[in-house]
């Protein structure tokens, strides 16, 4: 019997509160300070927004704001070749108003941001940027994807599995991607990993839910800008193929631990390295899907949800 549930967009909206950080780091780390990996804009400033398939350089901003007096844009100069581009992030939207600002013309690259804290520590200084207290100060989940549209589905049979649909407005038309900087001592041995969940099940306004829905993830590629090749897949990280739902979060990007890495060949200054830096995982838009068991109860609508993204202590060995 051929069903329909008519439209079914599901928007997926990072906002910090759904964020949950973990501490990745012991308090005798705090207040030390990664030097080393933080290119420089034309004014000798670090920048912080990045290229998903190339951490060194800065984000492949639309060149309509190529003439833009904001500081969000610049020229990054990386192995003597000048880069133009976004350099830092736009501010979450706190409201409906804000969000429909970024449109295909004007796109926005929105970031919502989950800090590494150290609850029992109470000297971190108040960050006004980012409206938080942080015990390691711009180490974390820097960007994760801001929307993720799967578009409408009128189904036969008893599953839906739909695509992810890109949307030029938020910078995701072909690839979507997460974006870690861990700034922690060159000197000091540090891992992270980054889980996902639904926050909920999919919901629509009159309250109706598809329970059992879940999202398959491909395996993402992961890259360092401290890489001698920043561009190329970093082997020090592990990535995988995840399915998630709102009861069942799953793990989709880590740092390998230093008995793998030395297994693998790698020096005690790589291993040392691993994850330092900006850090990114991409994936094709497209490859990102939602799977929907289709049970007589569900009702057409409008659905949405929102994904709570952890970041935590990787593995050490």
């Amino acid at each position: 019997m051929k069903k329909k549930i008519g439209l079914l967009v599901l928007f997926l909206l990072t906002f910090a509160t759904s964020y949950s950080s973990k501490v990745l780091a012991n308090s005798s780390q705090t207040g030390i300070f990664f030097e080393k990996g933080l290119p420089k804009t034309e004014n000798n400033t670090p920048f912080v927004a990045r290229n998903p398939q190339n951490p060194a350089l800065p984000f492949p901003a639309n060149p309509i704001y190529r003439n833009s007096n904001s500081d969000k844009f610049s020229t990054v100069i990386f192995n003597g070749v000048n880069y133009w581009g976004q350099v830092e992030f736009d501010f979450d939207p706190q409201n409906q108003e804000e969000f429909i600002q970024a449109t295909d013309e004007k796109p926005k690259l929105y970031s919502s941001r989950a800090y590494l804290n150290i609850p029992e520590d109470t000297t971190s200084g108040y960050n006004s940027q980012w409206g938080q207290f942080s015990g390691i100060e711009h180490t974390g989940l820097l960007y994760v994807p801001h929307v993720w549209d799967f578009g409408t589905a009128e189904v036969e049979g008893n599953k839906i599995i739909l695509s992810a649909i890109g949307e030029a407005a938020y910078y995701s038309e072909e690839i979507s991607h997460l974006q870690i900087w861990d700034n922690r001592d060159i000197t000091q041995e540090s891992t992270w990993s980054v889980r996902v969940k639904m926050k909920d099940w999919p919901r629509a306004q009159d309250g109706s839910q598809l329970i059992g829905s879940y999202i398959s993830l491909p395996r993402g590629i992961a890259r360092n800008e401290l890489n001698k090749n920043p561009e190329l897949e970093d082997k020090k990280f592990s990535s995988q193929e995840a399915i998630f739902d709102a009861e069942n979060s799953a793990l989709i990007w880590q740092t390998k631990g230093r008995g793998e890495l030395e297994k693998e060949g790698y020096s005690n200054e790589e291993i040392l390295r691993t994850g330092k830096g900006m850090s990114t995982l991409s994936w094709n838009t497209s490859e990102i899907e939602l799977h929907v068991p289709v049970q007589e109860q569900n009702n057409a609508g409008i659905y949405s949800m929102q994904l709570v993204w952890y970041i935590e202590k990787g593995p050490e060995n």
